[in-house]
């Protein structure tokens, strides 16, 4: 397992394919400290294999500081938003003139739009979200991803309980006039929460492909909801942005706290350093 870290001058092999160290009448040779991977009882470890082990926590740190920088400036968005349209629901400074512009744009759209939205709208509900979820928990608690679910519940009731609060609190009014619950949207909540949840869940060689569809789907579900006339422009990216930043945001500290709580050695970092051990057995009595 060490051979490779020997000098190749003393001709010395260790283990199975070669006699003890110690029955060579020589002492092991010197190995820098970052290489002595013993722990204090003796063991020894795989370098190669406690590398990769370093490598992978490594992205992973990095992924998560990404995620949490992302899921607060989303929260920044969500905030600055909320306060315009808060000031004046009717029409919130900043904001009402992209609200109607962008109204008046697909209000004009051809029919199968209207007709693809309605689909969306009727996949979006909770009649569908809810199940959804549900199985997504279930799955994560068989397969023991403890972690993940936490995760996923965590960022499923924060967007919930965030929406139904701002809803009733803005009190703005639907473009169509229907009800004054218009801020923010609520299947576009749903859609990034849910999109943006599963992508963080994929596995890395389907990494790029599971975030692609995710943006598609939160950008279609948002689109949808402005082309039906039951949001502002500002409602769906309030949702979309409120959605994501809780699935960013959960995923971000619950893998934080497990850095955090994990102690080193025991499974969670890289083993505790200590004397380079001659892994060969000690010599015992000739047959």
């Amino acid at each position: 397992m060490l051979a490779p870290i020997l000098p190749a001058e003393h001709g010395l092999r260790i283990g199975p394919t070669g006699p003890p160290l110690r029955d060579q009448g020589v002492d092991p040779p010197a190995v820098p400290r970052e290489l002595a991977l013993g722990d204090p009882v003796g063991h020894t470890f795989d370098y190669p294999s406690v590398v990769s082990r370093g490598a992978t926590s490594g992205r992973t740190a990095e992924r998560r500081a990404v995620a949490a920088w992302v899921a607060l400036a989303l929260a920044g968005l969500v905030a600055a938003l909320t306060v315009l349209v808060a000031l004046r629901p009717a029409d919130p400074p900043l904001l009402g003139g992209a609200d109607r512009w962008w109204r008046d744009v697909v209000l004009a759209w051809p029919g199968w739009a209207e007709a693809a939205s309605r689909g969306l709208k009727a996949v979006g509900s909770g009649a569908v979200m809810v199940p959804l979820r549900l199985l997504i928990g279930a799955i994560l608690l068989v397969r023991r991803r403890h972690r993940a679910l936490g995760a996923w519940i965590l960022a499923w009731a924060a967007a919930d309980a965030i929406t139904a609060g701002l809803k009733p609190a803005i009190g703005r009014l639907r473009p169509d006039g229907s009800e004054a619950t218009a801020f923010p949207s609520g299947h576009a909540k749903s859609a990034a929460q849910v999109a943006v949840g599963l992508a963080l869940l994929a596995p890395r060689r389907w990494r790029t492909a599971a975030w692609a569809v995710a943006l598609g789907w939160v950008a279609a579900m948002a689109l949808s909801r402005t082309v039906l006339d039951e949001h502002w422009l500002s409602d769906v990216v309030a949702g979309s942005a409120l959605g994501a930043a809780c699935a960013l945001g959960a995923w971000a500290a619950l893998a934080a706290g497990r850095e955090a709580t994990t102690p080193r050695g025991a499974g969670g970092g890289a083993p505790p350093r200590g004397p380079w051990r001659d892994p060969s057995p000690a010599p015992g009595p000739s047959p």
